[in-house]
């Protein structure tokens, strides 16, 4: 027989038991933990390698580790795949070489460009930034890239900046550098002209090595652009797609948002604010603004200015200036941003405005006793006095009456001066400008409404697009009005005017006559005066949390639209059905559409390699390559043009909930254009191969045989005509050969001819001695124009008169073939005359038929080898060719026009800058 515990004893074992079975949860969680600790494996990792000293994108931190823009994106982007990132640092010649070599497997930025093609495969960009030229505080003779033409122009060794110099031919004397840094040390020293760098980059630099000497000129360089990307071994098609997939998810997730603007937005943002802001106004408009005795800003909207300026931590420069200067200088960029300006929706299609802050009322002003309107309606068959641009001219305009006389002048005291002569019906101006300006002159004749026009909201405005400066303006603004000093500055500057406002006059008699009635009932408003106030409070808080939120809103959707425009890639956003959500501009101009067209369109509509009959509700969109991350496209737009595309695709979920699509376009077309013209130069080389291969092989048995003709020739009798007219042929046939093989060696041979001081005209009489008996004979008429005194130049008269004769012999040709026989219009006419453009003087050499032309299919062929269109036997195709060559040796350059059936012209240009002569001037 059991019998039960008693309550004490039994609570004891309900504890222990519970002892029992804690201990025994964390035994089993301990055993767990151990296992998973044991059975964990690690991340596999990648190597890479980052630059020393390349701020912001690649820096070295206080620790000794990789950090910066470029590196913390590529461990972003590799984290989001599972991998862990290890770093090796050097300088960009090691980094380059480390990577090229194989001891790494990924650089972090590396600009792309077509010198790397062919050692680096590359993701796609990830930011885009223009170079510009850094100089000496005190340069004044150097803003463009055309002005650098004989400086000293510093690089970092294997930069960016160093390929594009070599590319574009500029003729500078280039110095490199192991570091940007040291370009810039250097440079402040005084040892070169000028360095070509990524502004932010400079920006850092000199901010880091405690440079202040030197500046940034002229505009960003629009030819240096930087795309920068991951770049991996050439063939390292798998870590080129993890690198792709990790770098969009960063810039879906908002890593990549989080590292700009922790790396590139301070720096961007400092710069700014070094620039100097400059607001525009109206020079005659007081009391709003004007300048007083001592020409110097005033009113109440220079005040107002002033205050928003300290808030909003602004450098301000105030200009006032006749009102339509200042608004035509707005739309041109000269001035940022005017402080009062009416809104309309017809400005509104031109310039940004801020929230308004102040009410301006528009009155009509007459003189004597006539009767005032109320509404444009009553100004029928008036005369109208306004001020040119202002809103009331705007407004009368947009009304477009036959029957008002409209008269503009250029101030509104002028519309008064002018009211006030007579002659006139109304003035329609700002009724507080006029209250001055009749006080000032006491023009007690004139009257003005106290029933307004309009009442229009005053506000800053800026050119269209210009929202981050407008924004940090109405931050300002809000906080001048919650801190009162927006109160004081209104009271102090037109205060004293609203006093004087008849309406208010009226208002406050009729106040001091109604006071006695509301004496009653004072204790009661009093009492409900506390309640409004109480709930108009609670409102008020709601009503600015909702301010402040949708300000939020407003910032970050900013943010984004700036981070989505810079980024040199187009983006599309569609939902479950296929349906275009969103696309950027740079993805409609690649398209060539409009944004806000594509917006609602289905993606089979725009995207052509979609199936033309995909019904809504299957986008079928195109699946990737696993191996390689994208696919590329051969496209067709709506307006039938043809682009090359390279797409990445990946999930997105909509505000809904709803499965989408994003995608992230890049367009290659000028890649593939310029792979195809890579392919085109190695079939050009390889015939050059071939030619020198075989060329001597060729010459000594053609040789034999002409020999051998000409030893049979004579041997055979005068009166065996045919005979020796077969010999002969086979001779003339045997030379064409050798001068064809002549020509293929010219082409391949490297010239190290030596060059001499000669005078083109010299070499022009010389040519046309020998072909004008041929060009006589054919009933050719020659035109020959030289300008006298011309420099000489260096060059070999001997190539240069073979250029003169090929382009006379195909102009002969063409002439010709359109007038077998004389004709008045069987002209060559041969110009040499002095030119100048772009900063730069050339000797132009042109060679004019009116021939029968060159197709337009032709156009891009006739300086390729043994092109011809004519007849077997009548041209080897090697003359245009041969002279490409040899004017490019000369450092010239050639290029034609030509109308099928009309004429055809070729211009030669030889540089003067090659000339021996005395230093020349620009001919004007």
């Amino acid at each position: 027989m059991h019998l039960p515990l008693p309550p004490h004893l039994l609570s004891l074992r309900r504890v222990a038991l519970g002892c029992v079975h804690l201990l025994l949860a964390l035994l089993l969680l301990s055993l767990l933990l151990s296992t998973a600790r044991a059975t964990e494996q690690p991340l596999p990792r990648i190597s890479a390698a980052s630059e020393v000293d390349y701020p912001p994108y690649c820096i070295v931190d206080s620790e000794g580790a990789a950090s910066g823009f470029a590196v913390e994106l590529l461990r972003a982007s590799l984290g989001a795949m599972g991998y862990e990132v290890d770093f090796a640092l050097g300088p960009w010649s090691e980094v380059k070489q480390s990577l090229a070599a194989g001891t790494v497997q990924v650089l972090p930025l590396v600009g792309r460009t077509p010198e790397r093609e062919a050692e680096f495969d590359f993701t796609f960009p990830y930011l885009t930034m223009h170079g510009t030229i850094v100089a000496r505080e005190g340069e004044t003779e150097i803003r463009t890239l055309d002005d650098l033409r004989g400086k000293t122009v510093a690089v970092m060794r294997g930069d960016n900046a160093e390929e594009f110099l070599l590319r574009s031919g500029l003729k500078v004397k280039l110095v490199t550098t192991a570091t940007f840094g040291e370009a810039l040390q250097q440079l402040a020293a005084g040892q070169h002209d000028a360095v070509i760098i990524q502004k932010l980059l400079f920006l850092q630099l000199a901010k880091q090595l405690g440079i202040d000497t030197l500046k940034s000129v002229g505009a960003p360089l629009e030819e240096f652009r930087q795309s920068f990307c991951f770049a991996v071994r050439e063939g390292d098609q798998q870590l080129l797609a993890t690198l792709n997939e990790g770098l969009s998810i960063a810039l879906a997730d908002g890593s990549y948002h989080q590292l700009y603007h922790r790396w590139i937005a301070p720096v961007e943002k400092s710069q700014k604010s070094l620039n100097r802001i400059v607001v525009g106004g109206d020079s005659n408009y007081p009391p709003y603004e004007y300048l007083d005795e001592n020409g110097a800003p005033a009113g109440y909207n220079v005040e107002l200015t002033k205050a928003v300026a300290k808030a909003a931590g602004l450098n301000i420069e105030i200009r006032l200036r006749p009102w339509h200067e200042t608004r035509a200088g707005l739309q041109s960029g000269e001035i940022d941003l005017v402080h009062g300006m009416f809104y309309s929706p017809e400005r509104d299609q031109f310039f940004d405005f801020s929230p308004a802050h102040t009410l301006v009322s528009y009155v009509a002003v007459t003189l004597g006793a006539a009767r005032l309107p109320s509404n444009f309606a009553e100004l029928a068959g008036k005369r109208v006095i306004v001020m040119d641009g202002d809103i009331m001219h705007d407004k009368l305009l947009a009304r477009n009456d036959p029957s008002v006389a409209i008269t503009t002048v250029e101030t509104q005291e002028d519309a008064l001066w002018l009211l006030n002569a007579g002659g006139h019906d109304y003035a329609l101006i700002s009724r507080i400008p006029a209250l001055y300006w009749i006080d000032q002159h006491r023009w007690h004749n004139l009257r003005v409404g106290t029933q307004p026009f309009v009442s229009l909201e005053y506000c800053y405005a800026a050119k269209d697009g210009n929202d981050e400066l407008l924004l940090k303006v109405s931050d300002a603004l809000t906080t001048l009005k919650n801190s009162g000093a927006y109160h004081e500055i209104y009271s102090r500057s037109l205060g004293v005017y609203e006093k004087k406002s008849p309406v208010l006059v009226f208002a406050l008699l009729t106040s001091a006559i109604l006071m006695g009635l509301f004496l009653l009932a004072l204790l009661w408003l009093t009492i409900l005066r506390r309640e409004v106030k109480k709930r108009t409070l609670s409102l008020e808080q709601q009503i600015e949390e909702r301010k402040r939120i949708q300000t939020k809103l407003k910032r970050r959707e900013e943010r984004y639209r700036i981070l989505v425009g810079t980024i040199p890639l187009g983006i599309v956003v569609m939902n479950q059905h296929g349906r275009i959500l969103f696309v950027n501009d740079i993805l409609a101009a690649m398209y060539r559409e409009r944004a806000d067209e594509l917006i609602g369109c289905y993606s089979y509509e725009v995207f052509k390699r979609r199936p033309a009959k995909s019904p809504p509700g299957s986008a079928q969109l195109p699946q990737h390559d696993s191996s390689q991350g994208y696919v590329e496209n051969q496209e067709v737009r709506r307006d039938g043009s043809v682009l090359y595309t390279r797409l990445r695709c990946a999930p997105f979920e909509t505000d809904e909930g709803h499965s989408g699509t994003i995608e992230v376009i890049e367009d290659i077309t000028e890649y593939r254009r310029i792979e195809a013209k890579t392919q085109q130069l190695a079939r050009l080389a390889a015939i050059g191969e071939m030619a020198s291969g075989v060329a001597h092989e060729i010459n000594n048995p053609i040789s034999g045989v002409i020999n051998y003709a000409q030893l049979l020739l004579n041997f055979v009798p005068p009166e065996q005509v045919r005979e020796r007219n077969l010999l002969e042929r086979i001779m003339k046939e045997g030379d064409r050969i050798v001068n064809i093989v002549r020509s293929l060696l010219d082409i391949t041979r490297k010239n190290n001819d030596e060059k001499k001081s000669l005078k083109l005209e010299d070499v022009i009489i010389d040519v046309v001695q020998v072909a004008g008996r041929q060009l006589k004979a054919d009933g050719i008429e020659l035109e020959l124009d030289i300008v006298s005194d011309l420099p000489a130049i260096l060059g070999d008269a001997q190539k240069l008169s073979q250029v003169l004769l090929n382009l006379i012999s195909n102009a002969r040709y063409a002439l010709n073939k359109k007038f077998p026989g004389r004709h008045p219009e069987k002209i060559l006419s041969i110009t040499l005359t002095r030119r100048a453009h772009n900063h730069n003087n050339f000797l132009q050499l042109t060679v004019k038929d009116r021939g029968i032309g060159i197709a337009p299919e032709h156009h891009e062929k006739i300086f390729n080898p043994f092109f011809t269109t004519k007849p077997a036997g009548e041209g080897t195709g090697l003359g245009l060719s041969l002279s490409h060559e040899f004017l490019r040796d000369h450092g010239a350059t050639i290029h034609h026009t030509s109308q099928p059936g009309e004429y055809t012209e070729f211009v030669v240009e030889f540089p003067i800058r090659l000339s021996v002569d005395k230093p020349l001037r620009t001919l004007t």
